[in-house]
């Protein structure tokens, strides 16, 4: 019977669980934030299309894995919102960003890699939606209320909406990596 107090999900977890959930957790931000600060040390881009000093620090923080315990519980939980976290964070710098130069001097390469670890992060919401129906909502509220610079119960849209709109933003901003990927890939052959 689910939601019995001896059926599995209700049992504690343990230690080696826990750091294997939180390494699952954890691996779509930390991918993206890699990819945003690998564009970041290039400097040469003419649009980094997501700037890592403008993801949350919370974040960020909430990224990495305790170095002297196993980690908890809300550790794992707090991982798994940084990284549906940084992945809205990613598609709203993405549709937000104008690319300067069209020239192509542009990494096709990067734009790929960026792309591919925002479509995984997608994945991973998506992965998310039964287990934690409400996260992604939760998520684009707040990114939402940090934008407006008011405090998320402002914020006043349905839940629906704001998952609908927080996967229609992840979409469009794949569309757009896509594309500008390609783009830079169709520069180099001229």
């Amino acid at each position: 019977m689910s939601g019995d107090a001896d059926s599995p999900e209700n049992q504690p977890k343990t230690p080696e669980q826990l750091s294997q959930e939180l390494a699952q957790a954890s691996a779509p931000g930390r991918r993206l934030l890699d990819r945003a600060l690998e564009r970041q040390r290039d400097g040469s881009y003419s649009d980094p299309y997501v700037e890592a000093k403008n993801l949350p620090r919370e974040y960020i923080a909430a990224l990495q894995s305790p170095r002297d315990r196993p980690p908890t519980a809300e550790e794992v939980a707090a991982a798994r919102k940084a990284s549906i976290g940084i992945a809205v964070e990613t598609a709203f710098q993405t549709l937000q960003s104008v690319p300067i130069d069209r020239r192509g001097n542009d990494s096709a390469a990067s734009l790929y890699k960026l792309n591919d670890a925002l479509k995984n992060a997608a994945g991973f919401v998506m992965m998310n939606e039964t287990t934690h129906p409400d996260l992604l909502a939760e998520v684009v509220r707040e990114s939402i209320a940090r934008r407006s610079h008011v405090s998320p119960d402002q914020i006043d849209v349905s839940p629906e909406q704001l998952k609908l709109r927080g996967k229609n933003m992840l979409s469009n901003s794949i569309k757009k990596l896509t594309r500008a990927a390609d783009d830079a890939q169709s520069a180099k052959k001229f």
